[in-house]
This record gives structure tokens, C-alpha cells and sequence, in this order.
């Protein structure tokens, strides 16, 4: 949602009950809000195949390295903000089909069309990858793979070879862009990429762009155990990532590396950043680094949530909420309920 005139301002002096009721307001409403707005920048851009803006924004921002508050890049969060809503289907003969793949076909048009009146742009051919990932998922579905049906898992593989190659058959340009490398690294492991390659190509990406933080994040998720890595194997990432930026951004990588694979790691088990094989002391080093270059409201919530959900640090907990103040972003949290409790322990005990 987004909040604008007198809503925003009520919500800056209301109660923290309040403000759950609320999506972001005051100084957290900032980033909250720029995010959700680049959500719909580009899809209403899309929509009305506005394609020269679109590039134009993506390019000034990629150019000028911009950040949001929290220290992430613009250009980063417009790619991940693409986003396609097909429409619904209409058969007047039977019943709909359960994905629509004609609906598919449309937006994969649209961003074909658009390729060909910019066929340099890297976002279009980044759009086109997207589609076609994206009705691969809505044909393979979120279940574990074991439950997938051998055609709907086959389809998935199919459609991100198609991806894949969407962004290659535009290399020339992309190679130049850190979000193309991020997007490859993600397609590249959907659609079945051997350890060997995939190792390659994360090695690539590194020496291309050391400093970008999709960078990191897309070689993380196929670092993880179910896709045949390790928590080893993350680790070495995120103070490879570290060794790297330490001059500008000191440890905060490694919180941003943990942050980032956090739900995927909470299958195991919410409290994943106290197992042994998780070094929760650097991670919380980390959020220390980030917090001081980059006090974003995002941030403290974040290493709030984490210190207390994932790593149980009472302490952490607490000094990281009495510095988030009034300034609530319930996007981070899980519920309600899940930061008046972690408030409330952080607060047991205290004189």
C-alpha cells in the first residue's frame, strides 16, 4: 500500500498498536513506500508500453549507482519489482486451463516488441526472462519438487531455458550490467545447471561485479543445501563478499548475505542463525557495520527481527528496538504478534 497527505501524518504520531494498521509511516514510511512505488512504476510503465521512460530511469539510476536508504541499489530493487499480472482467462467453451498460457504469451509479446525497439536495452531482455520464469512457476507451483508432476517440473525447466537464453542471446549488453549477472545466476539454477558450471558462472559474476549485493544474494540461494551446496559453502560466500566491500561497507555483507537466505534457511527451523554452523557473533557484527553507514529504518527493523527470531539475542534484541524507536516497519516483521513478542521478551528482566 501507500500512504500519502493526512494518513501519512497520523500514522507518524500514532501508537505502535497503531501503526500495525498502517504499512510505514513517518520516517519509516520512506523507503517502504519507494519500494512499493517502484512496483508500480514499472508496471504501469509496462502496461502502457512505456518503454523509453523505463529505460531512461533504469539507466540514470544504474549509471549513478543510487540507493534507497537502507544502502540497497534502485536499479537492483526495479528488477526485482518486475512483475506481471496476466489476464484472467475467458473460455466460453470448457473450463479454463489451470495456467493460461496465452496470458503468458501476451506480456512475453509485449516485452518482444519492445526488444525489438530497444535492442540494447538489458531491462527489456531482463522483462523477457522474467515472463517467462514466472509462468514456469505458476506452472511448476511452490510445493516441494517431490510434488511437482514430472510434466508441470518439465515445463519449468523448458521455460527457463527460455529465460536463460533471452538473456544471453543479449550478452553483449548485459555482461556491462550487475542485474543481468544477478538474473542469470537465478535462471541458470531453475532451469537445472550443473555444480560445475554454476560455480563458473557465480565466479564470473564476482569478478564482474564485486560490489553488488544481487550479486551475492542470487550465488547464495544456490549455495544452499537443497540445491547441492552447504552452509559451509555460504559462509565462504558471504566473507568472500566481505573481503571485498570491507573497505566501504565493512562486515555488513555478512548480515546482508544471512538476511537475504533467512526464510530459506528457517525451514529448518526458525532459530536457524543459533546453530553451530551459523556464526551469528559476525552476522550481528554486520548489522552493526550496516546500521551505522546506512540507518534506515528497514535496517534496524531487520537485525531487530533477526536478533531475535533466528539468533534468540535478548540483548541484541533489545538495543536494536530501543533504537528503532516508533519507527516500525511491518513489512520485516511476520505479524503483529511476532514483534509485541519479541518486545516483550527483549524486555524481560530489564531494571
Amino acid at each position: 500500500m501507500k500512504l500519502h497527505g493526512i494518513i501519512a501524518r497520523c500514522c507518524a504520531s500514532a501508537l505502535i498498536a497503531l501503526a500495525w494498521t498502517c504499512p510505514a509511516y513517518g520516517a519509516a514510511s520512506t523507503e517502504a513506500e519507494e519500494r512499493s512505488g517502484l512496483r508500480e512504476f514499472f508496471a504501469r510503465k509496462f502496461v502502457l508500453s512505456e518503454y523509453e521512460e523505463l529505460d531512461a530511469w533504469y539507466t540514470k539510476e544504474l549509471q549513478e549507482n543510487a540507493r534507497l536508504p537502507s544502502g540497497v541499489f534502485r536499479a537492483n530493487r526495479l528488477v526485482r519489482s518486475i512483475h506481471f499480472s496476466p489476464e484472467s482467462c475467458y473460455v466460453s467453451d470448457g473450463p479454463c486451463p489451470r495456467v493460461y498460457d496465452a496470458a503468458w504469451a501476451a506480456q512475453q509479446k509485449k516485452a518482444k516488441d519492445w526488444l525489438a525497439k530497444a535492442p540494447q536495452s538489458t531491462l527489456a531482455a531482463m522483462v523477457l526472462a522474467n515472463a517467462y520464469n514466472q509462468q514456469a512457476w505458476a506452472h511448476r507451483g511452490d510445493g516441494y519438487a517431490h510434488t511437482v508432476r514430472d510434466e508441470d517440473m518439465r515445463t519449468f525447466l523448458e521455460l527457463n531455458q527460455k529465460s536463460l537464453r533471452a538473456l544471453f542471446t543479449h550478452a553483449e549488453f548485459g555482461r556491462k550490467d550487475p542485474n543481468w549477472w544477478a538474473q542469470l545466476l537465478t535462471f541458470a539454477l531453475y532451469s537445472g545447471i550443473d555444480r560445475q558450471s554454476y560455480t563458473k558462472l557465480s565466479q564470473d559474476a564476482i569478478a564482474a561485479f564485486p560490489k553488488n549485493h544481487d550479486v551475492y544474494f542470487a550465488i547464495s540461494l544456490g549455495l544452499m543445501p537443497q540445491w547441492g551446496g552447504s552452509r559451509k559453502a555460504i559462509a565462504d560466500l558471504a566473507a568472500q563478499a566481505v573481503e571485498n566491500t570491507k573497505a566501504e561497507e565493512g562486515q555488513a555483507f555478512y548480515a546482508r548475505v544471512y538476511w537475504n537466505l533467512y526464510s530459506w534457511l528457517a525451514t529448518d527451523g526458525p532459530a536457524v542463525f543459533t546453530r553451530p554452523d551459523v556464526n551469528w557473533p559476525r552476522i550481528r557484527a554486520g548489522f552493526e557495520d550496516l546500521i551505522q553507514r546506512y540507518p534506515s529504518s528497514v535496517n534496524f527493523n531487520a537485525y531487530a527481527r533477526l536478533s531475535c527470531v533466528a539468533a534468540q539475542d535478548k540483548q541484541a534484541t533489545a538495543k536494536a528496538i530501543q533504537r528503532m524507536g516508533q519507527d516500525i516497519v511491518p513489512q520485516i516483521w511476520e505479524s503483529r504478534a511476532e514483534f509485541a513478542r519479541c518486545r516483550s521478551w527483549s524486555q524481560e528482566g530489564a531494571q
